[in-house]
């Protein structure tokens, strides 16, 4: 499904296309098994605004923490901001990441 289709950023870090539910794709954990098997670590996302979702894993070198400087630009600079927080998938679901 082109809708649910995950995209590559750069090299360590991806997506989901811009669709204005992306924000929500949190809530679905059946679309993260293909970004879970496509990261090394643990699974790290953010959706700073509605239309965007970025995910790494803790093992990619550097990734996390560029990811968490292009959603704080993407949660002030891009319309409909949601959060800049970063959250780690758990067997239990989404927590906040340390």
């Amino acid at each position: 499904d082109p809708n649910t289709a995950i995209f590559e950023v750069d090299t360590s870090y991806g997506g989901y296309p811009n669709d204005s539910y992306n924000a929500a794709r949190l809530l679905l954990p059946e679309l993260w098994a293909e970004a879970r098997a496509a990261v090394r670590g643990d699974l790290i996302a953010v959706a700073p605004t509605r239309d965007i979702l970025l995910f790494t894993g803790t093992e990619e070198p550097g990734a996390v923490q560029r990811m968490a400087q292009v959603s704080r630009a993407m949660w002030h600079g891009e319309p409909h901001p949601v959060s800049p927080q970063l959250v780690r998938f758990t067997g239990a679901g989404w927590v906040v990441a340390e």
